[in-house]
């Protein structure tokens, strides 16, 4: 879409606002355009860096209905400036992406023409900072200093309060070491293929697909954690107080673990290990590849285990010290070794093909 298509649809979607509030945003992106294309970009991309004209759109009419509703004016001042931007970076000698968002949530997704976008919603008090250095691409949220000039101190305040985002858009063929943390915040979203992937929060969720990665690491204090397709060297995915659940993984190595929630893998593929602790959740795996060394274990959670295979591949130990066990009879001359272990809940271990 080139400029004068983007300004014409804009009037047109805008045309139940005010005239004035209309006329400003149209203004505004009118300039914003041309700023982008000042930049080096073509019209095209300075359109495509604005975003969805649906979601600018949205706001728009948000804030109108909230001037309806009586707010002040500083509460429209400050709705006014908030600004889109789209940090735009050449993946040529990029090895590393590191993203750390402190009170917000992060997506990933492919980006549209092989290069590496960062796209934000800014206003006065909340504003990023991207720059590249020594193959390693990084965007943090600037922080502020207030200070006591009578005292000569001075100490940095995150002033960006309101739920901020980062969409991190990654070309195809472009495998970095992706890493991302966020404090507050989820982290969801499609990866690709990466060299290496590392994505932890405090007490966001975890919601991952389309993952190609060397060694994934995925860890939260107190959210979710959710994998669909993910294809690993070796995985490591942990949760305190949040569930844990895969559908379509492949690793040769897996180690899942929470504390206070269940954890749950359909379509599995874990050729050499397969490590599962619990506290107080249930486990509940079916594997579709042979399993040479497996460990499952829950402190109060039911035990649910479906291997692939048929009952003389495996040396099964199964006990629970107040549960039910069902599983096959151990042959100890088997060379696939599987160990499950619960204090009160009951054990069901099973082989299929």
């Amino acid at each position: 879409m080139n400029k004068k298509e983007f300004i014409d649809e804009l009037c047109k979607r805008l045309r139940k606002t005010p005239a004035d509030e209309a006329e400003r945003t149209v203004n505004y992106y009118s300039e914003a355009i041309d700023d982008r294309i000042e930049d080096g970009m073509t019209e095209e991309e300075a359109v495509a860096a604005l975003g969805s004209i649906d979601d600018i759109v949205r706001e728009v009419i948000g804030q109108s209905a909230a001037d309806e509703k009586g707010e002040t004016a500083d509460n429209r001042e400050t709705e006014i400036k908030r600004v889109r931007k789209n940090y735009v970076v050449d993946p040529a000698g990029v090895n590393t992406v590191n993203v750390t968002e402190t009170n917000g949530s992060v997506e990933l997704a492919k980006s549209p023409d092989g290069r590496i976008h960062f796209r934000v919603t800014e206003d006065k008090n909340l504003s990023y900072s991207v720059r590249k250095e020594k193959g390693v691409v990084i965007i943090r949220k600037e922080t502020r200093r207030i200070g006591f000039a009578a005292l000569g101190i001075s100490f940095p305040i995150d002033l960006g309060m309101t739920e901020s985002r980062i969409k991190v858009e990654l070309p195809d063929n472009f495998a970095p070491f992706i890493d991302v943390k966020t404090g507050s915040g989820d982290i969801s979203g499609t990866v690709g293929a990466a060299q290496g992937l590392f994505a932890g929060t405090g007490s966001g969720d975890i919601s991952l697909k389309g993952v190609a990665s060397g060694k994934t690491t995925l860890t939260s204090a107190s959210g979710d954690v959710e994998v669909l397709d993910l294809t690993t060297n070796e995985a490591e995915i942990s949760t305190v107080s949040g569930d844990l659940s895969m559908k379509r993984c492949a690793a040769e190595s897996m180690k899942l673990k929470t504390v206070s929630g269940g954890i749950s893998g359909k379509e599995i593929y874990a050729d050499k290990k397969l490590i599962v602790n619990t506290v107080s959740g249930d486990i509940d795996i079916n594997m579709e590849s042979p399993l040479e060394l497996g460990s499952f274990e829950s402190t109060s959670g039911d035990i649910s285990l479906s291997l692939y295979g048929c009952e003389s591949d495996y040396s099964v130990s199964a006990k629970s010290i107040t549960g039910k066990v069902g599983a096959p009879n151990g042959n100890e001359s088997a060379g696939r070794a599987i160990r499950v272990r619960t204090a009160s809940g009951d054990i069901d271990v099973f082989c299929e093909v």
